[in-house]
């Protein structure tokens, strides 16, 4: 399996977009100077929309289908109650492009184990949330090493997003799967990471 993780266009770029649209909404002029920690902190942390300005292509290279399908649960669209879809109305922002596995294309049969590849591009929302399911431990632990592997990638192209990749125990304080008898978020290893992810942001 291989990961490749790349910035949509050029990083610094793209806080600067953010930047210019956070500022417009509060009635500011566009500044023409590096993106300062401090801003990337707080945009990240508060998760405004102008942090759907920074986006990533993010390739999985020999993944099983069933791993890309959990992947896959991600969505652009959200069905409302009249059983429509409306576009843009999820922020995430999440295209999918998969290898298929038609028999007419492929010539061989369907296999669940089959390997692909699978590239999605998604903007920082889409990742923080992506993160919150696929990095908790009802996820299967391929597909929470997969996403791992795409976190540290991410380490490269931006450190900060990706300290905010965590899982939903995390990300809210405590554990929201109901189904779930996990309990990591009340051991050591979860308390300290809880900690150190809260101490991060705001320090």
């Amino acid at each position: 399996m291989g990961i490749r993780v790349e910035p949509l266009y050029n990083i610094e770029d793209m806080w600067k977009t953010a930047r210019r649209m956070a500022r417009q909404t509060v009635n500011k002029a566009t500044l023409d100077k590096p993106v300062s920690q401090k801003f990337k902190c707080d945009l990240i942390v508060s998760e405004h929309s102008p942090l759907r300005e920074i986006r990533f292509i993010i390739q999985l290279i020999g993944i099983p289908v069933w791993v890309g399908q959990q992947f896959s649960r991600h969505r652009i669209a959200t069905n409302r109650s009249d059983f429509s879809l409306t576009e843009n109305v999820n922020p995430t922002d999440i295209e999918h492009y998969v290898q298929t596995q038609r028999t007419d294309r492929t010539g061989n049969p369907r296999d669940s184990n089959a390997l692909i590849d699978y590239t999605f591009t998604a903007n920082a929302q889409g990742l923080i949330d992506m993160s919150k399911k696929r990095l908790c431990r009802c996820a299967s632990a391929e597909t929470r090493n997969t996403w791992r592997k795409v976190v540290d990638e991410l380490v490269e192209i931006e450190p900060l997003l990706s300290f905010a990749l965590v899982p939903s125990c995390i990300y809210r304080g405590f554990c929201p799967e109901t189904m779930s008898d996990c309990d990591w978020i009340n051991g050591k290893e979860g308390i300290k990471t809880l900690g150190e992810y809260r101490d991060f942001w705001w320090a």
